[in-house]
């Protein structure tokens, strides 16, 4: 019989290196002949500091037993040099131990960062015109009422004036650029500069190549970070707490409202303007509801010249300068300073609220944090950097700073591959259906993923499993009886006819070419 067990030989193998490393014989010399006196002694013929093993920071031991102590938890540098100081003693050991741990791949892909988020604050240009710099988004899951269930929200950066036109889902490219000609262009012609997200409606080359023939240039935020597009998503933010408040528990009626609330955006007083969009618009306030009275200076609010319309925007230009300069000021108190270099290696960290939707084993805290690392090949600004992503990596290259970690150790030689991603946040990958069924009337699948156990299989809804993965070949039909699974053919043969679906469940393939990208 074969037994095995823990061998510890690490002191025998100090005891050996007492006699064979050269500072250690050294030491021992000088302890013997009485040169050094107290901390320093001699114990079971091994050179001690205090009562604690010395180990010359030279000899490999040293590094053995960092790797001993922090690999066993991966502590942080205070507990790992706790741990280390109870039995041995090196020379300059906070310093060894903070360049092991700061190099430990473990620590940097699954730890979080416990400091102020990286970057500061880059404000986007002011324009200098009405409706010359424009930024557009889409407000989604909105109620569906008579085919409308997506708000398309554009402003305009200079004045903050909002139009929100309501859409039906699915939308295109086409029948986006079809409403932003007809309710945007037509009113304030076409933009010089257009700020987005990267929907995919606006990273398609048809929309790419109508702005370009427009002479418009369009302006995406880097991956994962929405608050380039800041502005239109506190619009966003403001016409949903207006329909909210005018709905009230009436929902279905938020289309009936959205012109009212569009109203009511428009004429508010902006703090960073310190006027309402309306009057930076059209030059004066808009018409009161109630009727005239005399002595109502409403028609000299119409017959403002326009020299001093033209005082008026450039004071509003002002304004907004300096409302970014304290927006900067506060925003910067709260983030660090953070600057990368083309060829640095960094860990990168993907968008942490995956949707709520989904339900996948790889939701929780043990998942890893960054993925990575790669390569820096160009920096966009101060704030923006792009990287040498794995090829056929469906993902933008340009990311903030603030989901960048430098990378410390030996860079690997090409760059790891990346997770799949689904809405920004990484997800496994389908291994096979097995089972299905009806769940308070919704199509449920039950899918086991690849690399994981039996018992991680979970119940994914239908429709929202082949939208996140296409390519995944179902079976025709999955035909639940006593809770075992069989597959038989969709169609049956000639002359028979076709099973009652009120005690079999079918589940065919879905005609996955009408579904939107």
């Amino acid at each position: 019989m074969g037994i095995s067990g823990p061998r510890f030989d690490f002191i025998d193998r100090l005891r050996q290196a007492t006699s064979t490393d050269p500072a250690l014989v050294a030491l021992r010399e000088d302890i013997t002949a009485g040169t050094r006196q107290l901390p320093w002694s001699l114990s079971d013929g091994l050179v001690t500091f205090n009562g604690r093993l010395y180990i010359p920071p030279s000899s490999p031991l040293l590094q053995e037993l960092l790797t001993a102590v922090h690999d066993d938890g991966h502590e942080g540098v205070l507990r790992t040099l706790h741990r280390l100081r109870r039995d041995f003693h090196a020379p300059n050991l906070r310093k060894t131990v903070q360049e092991y741990v700061r190099a430990c791949g473990t620590c940097q892909r699954y730890k979080s960062k416990h400091l102020h988020p990286a970057g500061l604050l880059l404000p986007l240009p002011v324009p200098t015109g009405v409706w010359t710099d424009v930024g557009i988004d889409f407000v989604e899951a909105l109620p569906r009422v008579g085919g409308k269930s997506v708000i398309l929200t554009v402003v305009d950066r200079f004045t903050k004036y909002c139009h929100f036109v309501a859409l039906a889902h699915p939308y295109t490219a086409e029948s986006v650029a079809q409403v932003f000609f007809a309710e945007i262009v037509r009113l304030h012609g076409v933009p010089q500069s257009m700020v987005s997200d990267r929907d995919p409606v606006f990273t398609l080359v048809f929309w790419r190549e109508l702005m370009r023939l427009t002479g418009t240039k369009l302006h995406m935020t880097s991956a994962f970070h929405p608050q380039s597009d800041g502005q239109t998503e506190a619009a966003n933010k403001i016409i949903v707490m207006y329909l909210h408040c005018l709905t009230g528990d009436r929902p279905r009626q938020w289309l009936r409202w959205l012109p009212w609330a569009e109203y009511i955006y428009n004429t508010a007083y902006q703090t960073a303007t310190q006027e309402t969009p309306f009057k930076l618009v059209y030059g004066r306030d808009p018409p009161t509801i109630r009727s005239y009275e005399p002595g109502d200076t409403r028609v000299a609010a119409v017959a403002k010249s326009m020299a001093e319309r033209d005082e008026l925007l450039a004071d509003v230009r002002y304004r907004l300068q300096q409302a970014q300069a304290v927006y900067k000021s506060y925003y910067d108190r709260r983030h660090r300073d953070v600057r990368h270099v083309v060829g640095d290696w960094v860990w990168l960290r993907l968008r942490q609220r995956a949707a709520s939707s989904l339900n996948l084993p790889t939701r929780g805290k043990l998942k890893p944090r960054f993925y990575g690392p790669y390569r820096i090949s160009e920096v966009v600004n101060d704030v923006a950097y792009r990287l040498e992503l794995p090829a056929r990596s469906r993902l933008h290259d340009v990311f903030h700073v603030g989901l960048l970690k430098k990378f410390f150790g030996t860079p690997p030689t090409a760059p790891p591959g990346l997770p799949p991603i689904h809405n920004g946040a990484a997800v496994p990958k389908p291994d096979r259906v097995t089972r299905s069924r009806l769940a308070r009337g919704v199509r449920q699948l039950l899918v086991h993923w690849k690399g994981e156990a039996a018992s991680s299989a979970t119940w994914e809804d239908l429709d929202s499993f082949i939208e996140r993965y296409l390519a995944f070949q179902l079976e025709d039909e999955l035909l639940v009886e006593g809770g075992e699974m069989s597959c038989r053919a969709l169609r049956t043969g000639a002359g028979h006819a076709p099973r009652s679906s009120s005690r079999r469940p079918q589940l065919a393939r879905r005609d996955r070419g009408a579904r939107s990208p």
